[in-house]
């Protein structure tokens, strides 16, 4: 029987994204735990679709609102963060049924806080198809689960 208290990691944030339209390029919601319901979408995304920014939730036990940069990257729009890892899972897809997507490619960023010394407060996941944001919408889901883990200090 494992000890999950004394588990390196922990989840800090478990939910899902949704477009509860179901149209793409509509209203994204997150349902869950460890970020806030409203979700942005990235202006820079070419198509207007397919690129999602998660604020992390400062109430969250274990969850300050942030997680650490690589000291040597202060102030980085996209740092490298050593003890976070993200796990994005597409549930919805306009061309095929689930479990199986025509998403190509998946990318996690982390996006820094514009006050000094802070450190990243806001997630972005990107959902491509040959390189073309999509929103993950269809007939056969809708949106995409996501879950990070935060490496915690052994005692």
């Amino acid at each position: 029987m494992s000890d999950y208290a004394v588990t390196p990691v922990q989840p800090i944030v478990q939910g899902l994204v949704t477009i509860p339209s179901g149209t793409p390029g509509g209203p994204v919601i997150f349902t869950g735990k460890g970020a806030l319901p409203t979700v942005t979408r990235d202006p820079a995304s070419g198509s207007g679709q397919g690129a999602f920014i998660l604020t992390l939730d400062q109430g969250l036990p274990g969850n300050a609102g942030a997680l650490q940069p690589l000291p040597d990257q202060p102030g980085a729009t996209f740092p490298a963060v050593p003890d976070a890892r993200t796990l994005v899972t597409v549930r919805g897809d306009p061309n095929i049924a689930p479990p199986v997507t025509t998403i190509t490619q998946i990318a996690v960023a982390y996006i820094t806080s514009p006050t000094p010394g802070v450190g990243v407060t806001q997630i972005e996941v990107v959902l491509t198809i040959a390189g073309v944001g999509t929103d993950p919408v269809g007939t056969n889901g809708n949106g995409f689960e996501v879950v990070v883990w935060k490496g915690v200090e052994s005692p």
